[in-house]
């Protein structure tokens, strides 16, 4: 039953993701877009819009105050830099056919990209639309993003809150928020910390692919259908349930409890040095490994031990149908 509830979980995540996105995309941020293809820019003073032209660089600045980022794409690659610069400067490179708005109103930069469905097949292929924003250094109240398909670069963000969801395509983030939220159908991602602050909560949720990522937080939620998870750098309590793939914890603070609940994979824990485990493991199909004190060597079936003899003891509930669990100290 823990199983199938694994398996519940993580598909009603993978859905809801799926419907936000969609409804996102599918929203609107008060921009005209009607007609055949527009290119819509405002700051709330000067509009300029514009029909599409096949690889045209359209551009704007903003002078306004900056509190929130939102960014609705279909099908285009993007970037978002952070910079020692007063102004926030938005470029829209277009292809494909695409419709994009980029409108600043209240404190919030909006910007939407959507490419209208037609039957047919393209058989000479097409280039992705590209977004290029760049900001000034600030902690923003929020910054969300949506993302049909196409690749996403930022670096250098800080925020209170920050929220991805992505249908397909790669995200590479150097980034800081308070809270984190990484929703992603399928393709690689990599999450690293900016600052050297530690976040308060991380939500990873994923259908397929591999996560990268090197943070510090206080309390950790990762769900995985398939695909490889590593996390270096962690702490805090985690709460991991994967379907298959491996999941790597390096930590470097063993300062809250850890709970993982996987189908298949092998599972990967490294832990600090003076570091001990109240481990509870509990597998159908698969081995322990450790390296710590007296408990070396390889054990087969369920194990409950208290490995090490540090001050440093945290909880290690690890329930799996089959993978094998390693768990080492650093030296």
């Amino acid at each position: 039953m823990k199983k199938l509830a694994i398996i519940l979980s993580i598909t009603a995540v993978i859905s809801l993701t799926a419907f936000l996105i969609s409804v996102a995309v599918l929203g609107t941020n008060n921009s005209d877009l009607s007609g055949s293809h527009m290119i819509y820019f405002s700051d709330g003073e000067t509009v300029i819009k514009d029909e599409y032209e096949e690889g045209k660089v359209y551009s704007m600045e903003y002078s306004g105050d900056i509190s929130s980022l939102s960014l609705d794409v279909t099908s285009a690659d993007f970037t978002v830099t952070c910079s020692q610069t007063d102004k926030a400067t938005v470029k829209y490179t277009a292809h494909d056919r695409t419709s994009f708005s980029s409108v600043y109103e209240n404190g919030k930069l909006s910007l939407k990209q959507e490419k209208k469905v037609t039957l047919g097949f393209d058989l000479g292929g097409s280039r992705s639309s590209v977004i290029e924003i760049t900001l000034p250094e600030k902690t923003y109240d929020e910054a969300v993003l949506n993302m049909m398909s196409g690749d996403g670069r930022i670096k250098g963000l800080t925020a209170k809150s920050f929220i991805s969801s992505a249908m397909s395509g790669n995200c590479d983030y150097e980034i800081y928020a308070e809270n984190i939220t990484i929703s992603s159908m399928s393709g690689e991602a990599k999450l690293s910390n900016c600052t050297d602050m530690t976040a308060k909560k991380i939500i990873i949720s994923s259908m397929s692919g591999n996560r990268d990522i090197s943070f510090i937080a206080d309390e950790w939620d990762i769900e995985s259908s398939s695909g490889d998870i590593r996390v270096s750098g962690i702490g805090g309590n985690v709460n991991a349930n994967t379907s298959s793939g491996a999941l790597t914890l390096d930590y470097t603070e063993w300062n809250g409890d850890l709970y993982i609940e996987s189908m298949s994979g092998d599972i990967d824990i490294t832990l600090p040095a003076g570091s001990s485990a109240e481990l509870d493991y509990d597998t159908m199909s698969g081995d322990l490994k450790t390296d710590i004190g007296g408990q070396k060597g390889k054990y087969s079936g369920d194990v409950q031990e208290t490995l090490g003899s540090g001050s440093n003891l945290h909880n290690a509930d690890i329930n799996t149908s089959s993978g094998d669990l390693e768990i080492t100290i650093r030296q």
